[in-house]
């Protein structure tokens, strides 16, 4: 029961960090749907980022020393959400604004949302390590 408290913990905890070192711009949100629609999807790749490695890398490939699979891993899910993450904000912008204007991709515009996607990567194995040390402890200690 401890651990499931703990876990049920952990993932409020991270939804509430998410949104604290990603403020939205208030003016964005509240000039339009698409400043609102664009900081939800940018928030959830970013979710989907740590919840990948979370979930999924850390104890397949980490949990057993296999680190050189854990980091290829790590770099093609960060680098497909990334592309995945910016083609789907653009496609919401022309679908909002119906303004195909700016819809490109650029190897600069990667790179900086690989970045953030790499630090939720960072996150996710961080918290994962960190639940995992909280299963090992003991119940009751005196």
């Amino acid at each position: 029961m401890k651990t499931q408290k703990f876990g049920i913990s952990l993932h409020i905890f991270v939804l509430i960090i998410a949104f604290l070192l990603s403020p939205p711009a208030f003016d964005r949100l509240t000039s339009s749907l698409d400043g609102f629609v664009q900081y939800l999807l940018s928030l959830a790749f970013l979710l989907v980022m740590f919840y990948v490695c979370f979930l999924w890398l850390v104890p397949t490939y980490l949990a057993v020393k296999r680190t050189a699979l854990f980091v290829i891993w790590v770099l093609i899910a960060a680098n497909l959400i990334t592309f995945i993450g910016y083609t789907t904000l653009q496609v919401s912008h022309l679908l909002i604004t119906h303004s195909g204007e700016g819809f490109r991709y650029s190897l600069a515009m990667h790179f900086s949302g690989f970045h953030a996607i790499l630090m939720a990567a960072l996150f996710g194995s961080l918290f994962r390590a960190v639940y995992e040390w909280h299963s090992l402890l003991p119940a009751n200690r005196n």
